[in-house]
């Protein structure tokens, strides 16, 4: 991946549509994102990953890494300091910088991660791993072993080596006057309280892959944990470069904010509403796991409502255990559920549109209805 060249410079011009595929990996990690992009040119990016030991999920992701051989990430992402967003990322960092294997960047929005340790972390097991990761990162840095690229809103896009203006991933959040306010905010609130958890939700890096393909495009919106005043200033700042891209702001795929959460400073109902309707398929993905309330059930409902169709990474009354039975006990019902869980792939190119799957992964509106909060 390189950023942006000058506008002087050029590119090939990939007219066979066949190099022009995408797949979107979101694995299922229980609670947390953990996602890879795989682009034209064999180029893998990594957006945030939750990799706990239990389970067996961190063995899993390098089991895919493995089967896919993937040897080499351009660009690693940490959209926000969140755990369940960085768990297990120095594994990571330490597996692709050893023997052959490399890592091109690092990213994130442009925090300090020591003004991030300080203020946002109510524990110490988050805050020393952290801690950790950050020691890694700066010392790979200092080695030049990777390279350094911050995402902000306004920044320019990056894209796989000759493919400029095909396949071309947009930093749409952090707003990065909101960004300032924010962390000046957290600094003041935290001298006043020095107990007191901040949130670093709206923190986060929120991306817009554009792929085109003669007349065919598709763009594909990668949320994070975007809170609701980061997702609207996000689509802002999205229309506008749309207009610049001559196409419609509409999405054709995208990744639910924050695990599906419904609260009201989390949730964006304009989000479901920018739906491309001049397209037979559209799919939103939400990264959830086993925690009541998420993902939620007017969230589904507004999406599905809207069009969507829907995907989730852990289902309930699924046919087969995710791990073992869960007992919802605060419903008073004495019932358990089971889960299984699922890798979502969502696939785009010119001559097939979108594509995704498992099909198991699908939910709609007869599906699970008792299992989803707030449900109509």
């Amino acid at each position: 991946m390189s950023t942006r060249p000058d506008p002087e410079s050029t590119s090939a011009d990939h007219s066979d549509s066949s190099t022009l595929v995408v797949d979107i990996h979101v694995l299922a990690c229980d609670h947390g994102d953990t996602i890879l992009l795989h682009l034209p040119g064999n180029v893998w990016i990594l957006i945030d990953c939750n990799l706990p030991k239990a389970g067996g999920i961190r063995d899993r992701f390098f089991e895919f890494v493995k089967s896919n051989e993937i040897e080499r990430l351009d660009y690693v992402v940490q959209t926000h300091p969140d755990l369940d967003h960085f768990d297990g990322m120095t594994e990571v960092l330490t597996y692709f910088t050893s023997k052959k294997r490399s890592v091109g960047y690092w990213c994130d929005g442009g925090v300090n991660p020591q003004q991030i340790q300080a203020l946002v972390f109510p524990d110490s097991i988050t805050k020393k791993r952290y801690a950790a990761l950050h020691r890694t990162v700066d010392e790979f840095l200092g080695a030049g072993t990777f390279d350094y690229h911050e995402l902000k809103e306004g920044h320019q896009p990056v894209y796989p080596k000759e493919y400029k203006g095909q396949v071309e991933l947009y930093p749409i959040a952090p707003n990065a006057q909101r960004n300032r306010t924010i962390q000046r905010g957290n600094a003041a609130r935290m001298a006043e309280n020095p107990a007191a958890k901040l949130a670093s939700n709206e923190l986060s890096v929120v991306l817009v892959l554009h792929v085109q393909g003669g007349d065919e495009y598709c763009n594909i919106l990668l949320a994070a944990d975007a809170d609701k005043e980061a997702t609207d200033l996000a689509l802002k700042a999205w229309k506008a470069e749309a207009e610049e891209l001559n196409c419609d702001a509409g999405f054709d795929a995208i990744k639910i904010p924050h695990h599906g959460s419904g609260e009201e400073d989390s949730y964006s109902p304009d989000l479901c509403r920018v739906r491309r309707e001049d397209v037979d398929n559209t799919a939103a993905v939400v990264s959830a796991g086993r925690r009541e309330g998420l993902p939620s059930g007017r969230v589904l409902s507004d999406y599905l409502d809207e069009g969507w169709t829907i995907l989730i990474t852990t289902t309930r009354h699924a046919p087969g255990a995710f791990d073992r039975p869960m007992e919802l006990a605060d419903r008073g019902e004495g019932r358990e559920i089971t889960f299984m869980r699922h890798d979502i792939r969502v696939t785009w190119s010119p001559d097939e549109g979108l594509e995704w799957g498992p099909p198991e992964a699908v939910i709609g509106h007869d599906d699970y209805l008792a299992d989803y909060d707030e449900w109509p």
